[in-house]
């Protein structure tokens, strides 16, 4: 191999690998149904945009494929760039087929004009918690999820965060992380009441709370928020210390010590 190129391939690796570091490693439960909604007839080509930057949050066999078949068949171009981009990203081999060689595969005369008409049609998703909000108030893509566990923790946290969703992708574990699964829309600068609905419905959304404990996460209000939250909608809440998790020893154990109880604990957060 010319050594010349070596430079440029570690740099591609850390490209790939910080690619698959944003999506989890496992295959959700409602992975099919959101698939399914993707190829529903009456599906616009909007919730089509919607639906793929959901997909592109799981790395298994099945989006992969799911991706290919999307670069190689879907008639319009922005979604078919997406799923084509999406693959590059991982290191995934596609090619991106010019408009002129694409065909459509229906008889029904109405649906193939409508698939022509919208061929180039382009929608761009307005990134902030707004936006999010109301997709989960409204659309079936929002609806669906489930999460086996929600993560609350500090930002500080993340290189620890992050080993301990890993740990539990391998299990085939659903984890919610803020600025893994929502990232599209969730900006710290862009705190705002949505950010906070937000995260109320994906604490509701989880089957299990885990804390983070570290001193960055205890005097943390959006940590205490999320654990008095939880607690209110009788959420089981979970430990892991960051120290263990660190030393690659992930115990998960009810957590006893309550802290964080807050009668008033709507005020905590000075939106």
């Amino acid at each position: 191999m010319d050594k010349k190129r070596l430079p440029k391939i570690k740099k591609r690796q850390e490209k790939i690998d910080k690619a698959k570091k944003r999506a989890q490693e496992m295959e959700p439960e409602f992975l099919d149904v959101l698939m399914g909604l993707y190829d529903r007839k009456s599906v616009s080509q909007k919730d089509k945009v919607y639906i793929l930057l959901e997909l592109e949050k799981y790395y298994c066999k099945k989006t992969i494929n799911f991706f290919k078949k999307v670069a190689d068949s879907e008639y319009n171009r922005q979604l078919r760039n997406m799923a084509f981009e999406h693959l590059q990203s991982l290191g995934h081999y596609a090619v991106l087929r010019k408009q002129k060689y694409m065909q459509i595969h229906t008889k029904n005369r109405k649906r193939k004009q409508r698939i022509k008409e919208t061929a180039y049609e382009v929608y761009n998703i307005e990134a902030i918690p707004q936006e999010l909000e109301y997709r989960i108030e409204n659309s079936k893509e929002q609806k669906i999820k489930t999460y086996d566990y929600f993560v609350s923790h500090s930002s500080s946290d993340y290189e620890s965060v992050q080993s301990l969703i890993t740990s539990l992708n391998k299990a085939n574990k659903n984890v919610y992380c803020d600025w893994k699964a929502d990232n599209n829309y969730l900006k710290r600068h862009l705190v705002c009441e949505a950010t906070k609905n937000v995260i109320n419905k994906r604490i509701e959304q989880s089957k299990k709370i885990i804390f983070v404990d570290s001193v960055a996460s205890r005097n943390s209000c959006w940590v205490k928020y999320e654990l008095n939250y939880a607690n209110q909608q009788g959420k089981a809440i979970l430990v892991s210390s960051k120290d263990s998790i660190d030393e690659g020893y992930i115990c998960l154990e009810t957590l006893k010590d309550e802290w964080f109880i807050d009668s008033d604990y709507e005020s905590i957060l000075q939106l």
